[in-house]
């Protein structure tokens, strides 16, 4: 018999582990997130804290290089990728990590009830 194990089996989902930017910020204020935390993709959260999009280093990149340093004063929600594969907690691990696989992604973000839990 095989145990269907869960997203909320293996991982975290302590809303407060989550760690994310908002979309209003200027590029340079996520930048700094992004430094500061050690990592090279935040997931993007509007005012009401439901999420927006990803950034990634990569956009950063892309920004600097299309609009050179006034890029830094612009809003984070410029430069985002919007289109986010997400799953819930109660979500097969076994699916999660096919799906990873197949679409060549290495973070995915979990929402329950419209919000981000992990």
């Amino acid at each position: 018999m095989t145990e269907t194990r869960t997203v909320h089996d293996v991982k975290s989902t302590s809303q407060d582990d989550v760690l994310y930017v908002v979309s209003t910020w200027p590029l340079r204020r996520t930048i700094d997130y992004l430094a500061q935390n050690n990592i090279g993709l935040a997931l993007v959260v509007d005012e009401q804290e439901l999420l927006a999009g990803v950034i990634s280093e990569r956009d950063v990149v892309r920004a600097l290089y299309e609009h050179g340093g006034d890029a830094l004063d612009m809003r984070t929600a410029g430069f985002m990728s919007s289109s986010v594969f997400t799953c819930n907690g109660s979500d097969s691990v076994m699916n999660i990590a096919e799906a990873m696989a197949s679409r060549g992604f290495r973070h995915v973000p979990v929402v329950d009830d419209g919000y981000l839990s992990g």
